[in-house]
């Protein structure tokens, strides 16, 4: 009897940090016009089978797996030849103003780059919410899903990108290549290139360190004095259309005297399980155009 009062209790606590989440986010964004969808109509399933039936290093391996890929596993990919994915991961802190950290919201923008499309195919914008809880890196809140429509894309910047209409554009000086191996989930019967390059970034960035199923989610710590409402990372992902070279691009924000963003460009072909990897950095002094450079002074 007990234990079932316990679980109950659990359960209800569940809902409530879920609304309080809910209620948190749509404050953060003022997208309080947009409906409310549950993942399964909206996105791919991450895993063939249930979590529990997995075995446990593959269990390790999805509990670890950050908010970016497992939005690459479950985001389909476009259905137009030249398209850009867009992401901004934005931290959510416990409304009581003691800073910690309470899940995440990424944002995501499928861009239709096609000039001129034979077939009309909108862009689409996601607000994916994560909670963070014991065991696992980020929980996804599957009935909490957004969607809209973009009737245009946004002019606006993506990550360095200074046009998120623009095919992209190399900028700056960056880092010698090196060459790193993707790694692909355990249970991926196929090659899945967008969360193997989500996986790797984050690896990069120093957020996951391992591989495998020893691969530990550890991000820097910030607060919401730090963050105040802007992209903690910002991920772009570009098919170069008519060349078979996908390049994603990392921007982090630092809380650095002299560097303001860490930047991280990965380079791939989609039927390699390799990458070249590049590091810059965008530093204060340069304001307010400032360009990667190999290190800040």
């Amino acid at each position: 009897m007990k234990r079932l009062q316990l679980f109950h209790c659990l359960v209800l606590a569940s809902l409530l940090l879920a609304s309080l989440f809910s209620a948190r986010l749509l404050a953060n964004t003022g997208y309080n016009h947009y409906q409310f969808y549950t993942a399964s109509q909206l996105l791919k399933p991450i895993l063939p089978m249930k979590l529990e039936s997995l075995d446990p290093a593959t269990q390790r391996y999805y509990k670890q797996a950050g908010p970016l890929e497992l939005a690459g596993h479950m985001l389909p990919l476009p259905d137009y030849p030249h398209w850009r994915i867009h992401m901004q991961l934005f931290p959510i802190f416990n409304a009581d103003g003691d800073s910690e950290l309470f899940g995440y919201q990424l944002d995501i923008k499928r861009l239709n780059l096609d000039k001129p499309s034979s077939v009309v195919k909108r862009s689409d914008h996601f607000i994916l919410p994560f909670l963070t809880i014991p065991g696992f890196s980020a929980d996804l809140m599957a009935h909490e899903v957004f969607r809209e429509t973009l009737k245009q894309i946004p002019q606006e910047t993506c990550a360095l990108q200074s046009n998120c209409s623009q095919a992209w554009q190399d900028s700056g000086q960056w880092s010698q290549a090196r060459v790193v191996q993707l790694e692909q989930a355990p249970w991926s019967k196929e090659q899945a290139i967008l969360p193997a390059l989500l996986r790797e970034l984050t690896r990069q960035a120093g957020w996951l360190r391992g591989r495998g199923s020893h691969a530990i989610w550890q991000p820097p710590t910030i607060t919401e004095s730090d963050n105040r409402g802007r992209p903690w990372v910002e991920v772009t992902v570009d098919n170069r259309q008519g060349q078979n070279i996908w390049i994603a691009e990392w921007a982090e924000l630092i809380i650095d005297p002299a560097i303001r963003h860490k930047l991280i460009r990965l380079r791939v072909s989609p039927n390699s399980n390799q990458a070249q990897v590049f590091m810059a950095q965008l530093c204060h002094q340069d304001t307010p155009n400032p360009q990667p450079k190999p290190a800040c002074s």
